[in-house]
């Protein structure tokens, strides 16, 4: 028996009990993909879409996956246990925690990598940092950032996420 996750264009893709996931005659597994001898171009093209969709979300999706598990009431134990389990560097796992952490998603960017939104956010993070320790007033800040190619201040500051994941 498998579970719907989704359907477009008339094809659905099923989630099979091994947890591989199928579209028309594709079927997905962790060790790759197996096509059978009567898939069509349909098929393969929207095989194509699920993939690049997956590869453009998996940071943001692990992220926000960690954020919304931590701290619940009695999830403790199995949210420890699940980040130990889940198979990536403590790193890797605590920076998509933190970028997903400081952008909401209405304020992600979907013509823009993960990746570039982790680099906006530690590029804001070492602009508070250095405005911090030198005491500069917000007039310096905004020459800093216009300097840097920037014409606006940000419309709000992001939490101190991205000083966790490089602290931490």
């Amino acid at each position: 028996m498998s579970s719907e996750l989704t359907e477009q264009a008339g094809r659905q893709l099923t989630q099979k009990k091994t947890g591989d996931i199928q579209i028309g005659g594709v079927t997905l597994s962790p060790i790759g993909a197996k096509f059978t001898k009567s898939v069509k171009a349909e098929d393969w093209r929207q095989v194509g879409e699920f993939i690049k969709r997956a590869e453009s979300g998996v940071q943001w999706w692990i992220g926000d996956w960690l954020n919304y598990g931590e701290g619940r009431p009695g999830w403790g134990d199995k949210y420890a246990k699940e980040v130990d389990e889940f198979g990536r560097d403590v790193d890797t796992l605590k920076q998509y925690k933190s970028v997903s952490s400081v952008y909401d998603l209405c304020d992600r960017s979907h013509n823009l990598s993960w990746t570039h939104h982790l680099v906006v956010a530690y590029e804001a993070y070492e602009l508070c940092e250095r405005s911090h320790n030198l005491s500069w007033s917000h007039h310096m800040v905004t020459a800093r950032a216009r300097a840097r190619g920037e014409t606006q201040l940000p419309k709000r500051q992001p939490p101190d996420a991205a000083y966790r994941a490089r602290s931490t």
